[in-house]
């Protein structure tokens, strides 16, 4: 028995019950490890309460795109469980005044353990405030339990789609600006001042709805024609405020030639005061003058942005 008991601390299980008259099953037990170290392993159980993925982080390419443009929202999704490479589902949605909207959804393939993985997925700007969702495992077919997939989600702050246009005669009267002429001394000019571009006098279709700088003395009203000269200082926009986020985007003026605007004579036109650009007042003041036959014309280009869903004059 001495030999047996010596044996069994050397020998493979097999051995032992050959030298000892031993059953394998009972042979197994005597070996060293015992039954555990010589048969198969299962994989160990996960605990339900593992944290296997997290999304570590969520952007969009802009907070205001512009209207109709095309905004990309990007994720990253990790695979923090140290022991099996994962296949980590995910999804991404964007949600506003129409419902929520998936845009984008996939499976992140072989994430290895501590690994990330970058996902995307593109939304059409649409007016109104949105905000972007994305998750990873949205249905927790990976089996993490509470408190761990609450990691597994993040949102964006609010996405507001922009309309930037330009600023018409027309919308801006309708809203309460004043066009003042500002004529200075007598004059028998046609035109001295600001008129609505749409008049058909004024540069025809090209600078139609847009605010027009004119001093006229081409071609005086009276019979026989009788021409001092003109001298103006008008102002446009005035007492018009933006409003609910809209601002002043840029300035234009137009003269000389540009754009189809006269210059004849001995005439001519300066700025006085322009829009600040992120500002909200439009008011604009030209200072203008012409002699006897001639003429001097600038066209004003304001353009003005802010949210797409919002009015920007009340």
């Amino acid at each position: 028995m001495t030999a047996c008991h010596e044996l069994r601390d050397l020998a493979s299980p097999r051995g032992i019950a050959a030298a000892c008259g031993l059953p394998l099953a009972i042979a197994l037990l005597a070996a060293p490890g015992g039954l555990r170290a010589q048969l198969p392993q299962k994989a160990p159980r996960i605990a339900p309460a593992a944290d296997r993925v997290q999304l570590t982080s969520l952007a969009v390419s802009s907070t205001t795109p512009a209207l109709g443009s095309t905004m990309t929202v990007q994720a990253t999704l990790r695979n923090v469980d140290p022991n099996y490479t994962l296949n980590i589902p995910w999804t991404i949605t964007v949600a506003g005044p129409a419902g929520t909207q998936q845009v984008g959804s996939g499976t992140a393939s072989a994430v290895a353990p501590g690994a990330a993985v970058t996902v995307t997925a593109s939304w059409r700007a649409v007016a109104g405030d949105h905000v972007a969702t994305a998750s990873a495992d949205p249905a927790n077919s990976l089996g993490e339990m509470a408190p761990h997939p609450a990691n597994n989600a993040r949102t964006t702050g609010t996405v507001t789609p922009e309309e930037v246009r330009l600023l018409t005669f027309g919308e801006a009267a309708a809203a309460g600006a004043q066009f003042a002429s500002n004529v200075q001394g007598p004059t028998t000019c046609r035109a001295v001042g600001v008129f609505d571009a749409s008049d058909p006098r004024f540069l025809g279709s090209q600078g139609r709805g847009r605010p027009l700088f004119i001093a006229d003395c081409t071609t005086p009203p009276q019979s026989p024609p009788v021409v001092t000269g003109a001298k103006a200082t008008p102002v446009a926009f005035a007492n018009l405020t933006l409003r609910n986020g809209w601002t002043i985007r840029g300035v234009r003026v137009l003269s000389r030639g540009q754009d189809g605007t006269r210059l004849v004579g001995n005439a001519g036109g300066n700025p006085v005061t322009l829009p600040s650009a992120g500002g909200s007042s439009a008011k604009t003041e030209f200072s203008l003058f012409a002699d006897r036959a001639a003429v001097f014309e600038a066209l004003l280009e304001v353009t003005i942005g802010g949210p797409a869903h919002r009015n920007p004059w009340r």
